[in-house]
């Protein structure tokens, strides 16, 4: 049973309409494109229901097999962002949820590395930004409706210019 709805879970997840109001409503460089420019985007080269999946198996590390519930990307006016989609039935201990979520995207950015969404070698400035997002479908009361944010801050004595977080992590706390 428990399979059956996980499967209804990532199937419904990857709905190129659920994908777009998820990356509306946590992306900022989607915040101000409508629902139909983002469907679009979504669109490029797949005239599928679903958004295209990438390799879900991280095989980076021979002991430690991770494997991605929902593995896309998307591109942005200047970026390609690698996202990943992460259903949770529960919680469970929080602490232990956030640690799970910072290593799974840490390892989504040493994944890139010699795969074909990418970069080859040490060209490190095609390394993509990642976002994971991870939906808790059955949270505790005390944080349902709750959003988490954990990035990547870069801080300088000087201006910069460019946003260089590569790594968020979103933790969203349905309604019960």
């Amino acid at each position: 049973e428990r399979i059956k709805s996980d499967v209804l879970c990532k199937k419904t997840l990857r709905l190129k309409g659920i994908v777009a109001y998820i990356l509306k409503h946590c992306l900022k460089e989607y915040e101000n494109l409508s629902y139909e420019e983002i469907l679009v985007n979504l669109s490029e080269n797949n005239q599928s229901e679903g958004i295209h999946l990438l390799n879900s198996e991280d095989l980076s590390k021979e002991d430690a097999k991770l494997f991605y519930d929902l593995l896309s990307s998307v591109k942005t006016e200047h970026d390609q962002i690698l996202i990943n989609l992460e259903p949770q039935g529960t919680c469970g201990n929080l602490r232990s949820l956030m640690n799970r979520t910072v290593y799974t995207s840490s390892r989504m950015v040493v994944w890139q590395r010699n795969e074909p969404e990418g970069f080859q070698g040490s060209d490190f400035e095609n390394l993509n930004k990642i976002v994971s997002i991870w939906i808790v479908l059955k949270p505790p009361a005390k944080l349902a409706g709750k959003q988490i944010y954990i990035h990547d801050q870069v801080e300088s004595d000087t201006e910069v210019e460019e946003d260089y977080s590569m790594r968020r992590v979103i933790l969203m706390f349905l309604h019960k």
